[in-house]
């Protein structure tokens, strides 16, 4: 047991009073929890160790509101916090300590030698700067003990017990006004972190967390939760990766092929050939709408070990599950292909890693509406996925190989990372942090898919095939701290739209030629030509063009493309970028 106050280890279960710093443990909610109150069994089939740690490896938090939690679940609050202190007990026998802080009853010292400790109760309404306050301080102390600092930042919560942030997002014109991130609580400095990821300054900055969350939906209950916590202790730390499955849209064939690389060439991925008509798999990824949603229980694996979906999502709480589109030569016409239910009748515990847009919502969802919470309250220990709108690369008809766009650069740098025995949290670093030197410091989508894509579950956990399953894993260490390598400078920017319908007295061949010196005509009839012969997409005008400085000096336009896909909720859009000369240098597509 762990004082709640100071962190110090208390070997004796009887005491009442911590040693160190004097806080009565009683009224903090450390008191030996009961197995027979509402977790029963929690840890029990944890192995035969009982109570035997091993050396502690890694040091996070675990961060909740205790009151909140058992308001929610009509529980009590010594069930609630006697639940995580089992969990916290039967988790050392993996390597990882982890303590409790509760948002809604933490105590911060004294300060000067008159001075008063105070209480933060913190709710649903307190502004985030309070909860990265408490975080910092926690942080603080560790530090002043001379002992152990966590490095990682277990949320337990939807956001009405822990907040998620909200942040500006970086492209105009977008659907979405602002993006729901964990990433800001990586970087608890102050309350001005919000200003700072929203200038992408915090990309910069030492990353204090590896952060994960493990959300409740709308109808989640304590045995919800209870059952996440004894599948994450029955894994003794690691997910064996053996077995996997791919699912994708056509019209993204290839791209996916590239991001499940070593899926495939490691031979995790089943060989479908001489199994399952060719028209319906594409170098062992399943191919959808060629199977939709009525056939998919024909082919998906449910005893996989990992789970990658490049498809569509929509953020309607009524379009649900996952989509497929048809080629542009077919019409275009998207079907719903994979549904809750499914994720649902999973057998095995697993990984899931999803491009889709809105992948990872679940802000007013309930499991029958969310593909994450489905999941993770099955059997998915580790939930990759989307807030919001997620962009990516599109196959091109050409020969060339297809270049990795955003949300494809963290599928593959996770998936990678996860296989080369990096946890959870580590690996999320490391995809975001790839992905920002692959786009640039200052590049937009690339910023909105580094914050919007997060991690749920527990950070901690490994999802390789290091581990016997006798509870000793093996944790790498890593260099760097902030997502933009040291010595990497930001390229700012900003960012106009141009005005293609010519009002404002001036028509776009003016702007253009103003603002970058080009034809608008020729970049247009150059883009043109390129989206039919490399992506059958026909020529059209553009819905909304941009223009984008940045302050080394290079200019950039962007085209944006909308097209219906007649299903509520889910529009397609090509987003072309092109130097001011009209160069065409990437082609991205919403998911």
């Amino acid at each position: 047991m762990y004082c709640p106050e100071c962190g110090h280890k208390i070997e004796d279960g009887t005491m009442r009073f911590c040693p160190e710093c004097g806080t009565r443990l009683e009224e903090a909610g450390a008191p030996a929890f009961s197995p027979a109150s509402g977790s029963k069994g929690l840890g029990e089939s944890a192995g035969s160790a009982g109570s035997k740690e091993t050396e502690p490896l890694v040091h996070g938090l675990i961060f909740t509101n205790v009151g909140l939690l058992a308001r929610k679940f009509g529980s009590s609050v010594d069930d609630i916090a006697g639940l995580f202190d089992l969990f916290i007990k039967y988790k050392m026998q993996s390597g990882v300590v982890y303590r409790l802080v509760d948002a809604g009853n933490y105590s911060f010292p004294r300060t000067g030698l008159f001075g008063r400790s105070r209480t933060a109760s913190l709710d649903g309404s307190s502004p985030i700067g309070d909860y990265l306050e408490i975080l910092m301080d926690v942080h603080n102390r560790e530090e002043k003990q001379g002992g152990a600092v966590s490095e990682y930042l277990f949320i337990i919560g939807g956001a009405d017990i822990i907040p998620m942030p909200k942040i500006r997002h970086y492209i105009k014109d977008c659907s979405d006004d602002t993006i729901d991130t964990d990433l800001v609580y990586a970087y608890p400095y102050d309350g001005d972190m919000i200003a700072a990821m929203e200038e992408m300054e915090a990309f910069g900055y030492d990353q204090m967390f590896h952060v994960g969350r493990l959300p409740l939906g709308e109808d989640t209950t304590i045995e919800d939760l209870a059952g996440y916590l004894q599948r994450d202790l029955d894994s003794s730390g690691v997910i064996m990766i053996n077995d996997t499955y791919g699912q994708c849209d056509p019209n993204w064939k290839k791209v996916s092929a590239n991001v499940a690389t070593d899926l495939i060439d490691g031979g995790c991925m089943r060989n479908l050939d001489g199994r399952l008509d060719e028209r319906f798999y594409y170098n062992r990824m399943i191919l959808s709408p060629m199977i939709t949603r009525e056939t998919v229980d024909r082919v998906l694996h449910p005893g996989a070990d990992l789970y990658y979906f490049n498809l569509h999502g929509g953020g309607g709480k009524e379009t649900r599950g996952y989509f497929g589109a048809c080629t542009p030569q077919q019409g275009g016409q998207m079907y719903s292909v994979i549904l809750p239910e499914h994720l649902a009748s999973l057998s095995r515990p697993n990984v899931v890693i999803s491009e889709a847009c809105y992948g990872g919502k679940f802000i007013g969802l309930d499991k029958q509406r969310s593909m994450m919470l489905s999941a993770i309250y099955t059997n998915t220990l580790i939930f990759v996925g989307s807030s919001r709108i997620a962009w990516g690369a599109v196959d091109s008809n050409s020969e060339e190989d297809t270049q990795l766009l955003s949300a494809d650069v963290i599928a593959y740098m996770f998936i990678r990372s996860s296989l080369e025995g990096y946890d959870a949290g580590q690996a999320m670093f490391i995809a975001r942090s790839t992905l920002l030197q692959h786009s640039g410091w200052g590049n937009r989508y690339g910023a909105a898919t580094i914050t919007e894509f997060n991690l749920y579950g527990d950070p901690t956990l490994l999802m390789s095939g290091q581990g016997s399953g006798s509870g000793k894993v093996a944790f790498k260490s890593m260099d760097e701290n902030s997502i933009a390598p040291k010595g990497m400078k930001k390229n700012g920017c900003t960012m106009e739209r141009v005005d293609t319908a010519g009002s404002g007295g001036a028509s776009i061949l003016q702007q253009v030629r103003g603002a970058v010196n080009s034809n608008i005509m020729e970049i247009h009839g150059r883009i043109a030509e390129y989206l039919y012969s490399n992506y059958s997409v026909e020529p059209r005008k553009p819905d909304s063009a941009f223009r984008i400085k940045y302050e080394n000096g290079e200019d950039e336009m962007m085209f944006n493309y909308k097209f219906p896909s007649g299903t509520d909720g889910i529009d397609k859009e090509y987003i072309v970028s092109a130097k001011a000369d009209g160069t065409i240098q990437k082609v991205y597509t919403t998911k």
